[in-house]
């Protein structure tokens, strides 16, 4: 017997739509990844430059 079959009853409340918060935050993570990707081959790039330049 778990501990959870003989204590009490609490109604369950029936789950919300998370669909709408989920489509944000995955927009958010694209627009991230994106912004992060873009920062990372700028960065490479200016070093590339200045590791040639020398």
């Amino acid at each position: 017997m778990t501990e959870h079959e003989g204590g009490p009853h609490v109604p369950v409340q029936p789950a919300r739509d998370h669909r709408g918060v989920e489509a944000v935050m995955k927009a958010v993570l694209i627009v991230a990844a994106v912004a992060g990707a873009a920062l990372l081959l700028y960065v490479v790039f200016f070093i590339g430059m200045f590791a040639l330049a020398s």
